[in-house]
């Protein structure tokens, strides 16, 4: 009988034990409870800016260039901008960094860097995760397999969208 005792009394300091560890966990926020049903909360860090943003912007005012007689965009801005994102952790999951190379691949009729720019920015948006609103941009992004089949190979053209 006394080991009955004894064994009880064990089993209850573990369960009390193991409660306070859950109850810990959970007040200092490592462990948290999620209802399936509930709205979530995507967060993304923001690689790409203002400033790059700001880069970005003024490289596509059409200017006269270098005695040019044609205005014409910032090429060389966009291609050392294009480097510089590239060259930033973390530049995949933002969707600044993703417009920017968007566009500047398009310019630059790169398919397939245009192709994976959209392919990103359509995961970001389906997941709630949108552009710098002050970037220029020039079209929405369900319009961009225009720009995209307007550069891609002969054999990935397409009439209402983009191939690849």
């Amino acid at each position: 009988m006394r080991s009955k005792k004894v064994v009880i009394i064990i089993i209850a300091v573990i369960v009390m034990v193991l409660g306070g560890v859950v109850a810990w966990l959970f007040a200092s926020g490592r462990l948290v409870w999620v209802n399936p049903g509930a709205e979530q909360i995507t967060l993304s860090k923001i690689v790409c800016g203002d400033d790059l943003v700001e880069t970005y912007n003024e490289a596509l005012v059409p200017l006269r260039r270098d005695g040019a007689e044609v205005s014409s965009i910032d090429t060389e801005a966009l291609k050392k901008l294009q480097t510089e994102v590239r060259g930033r952790d973390g530049y995949a999951g933002d969707p600044t960094c993703q417009t920017m190379l968007f566009w500047i691949s398009v310019n630059q009729e790169d398919y397939e860097a245009a192709v994976d720019a959209n392919d990103a920015l359509k995961r970001l948006y389906g997941n709630g995760i949108y552009a710098n609103s002050d970037l220029r941009v020039q079209d929405r992004l369900g319009a961009h397999y225009r720009f995209i089949n307007s550069i891609a190979p002969e054999e990935k053209r397409t009439v209402n969208g983009f191939g690849g």
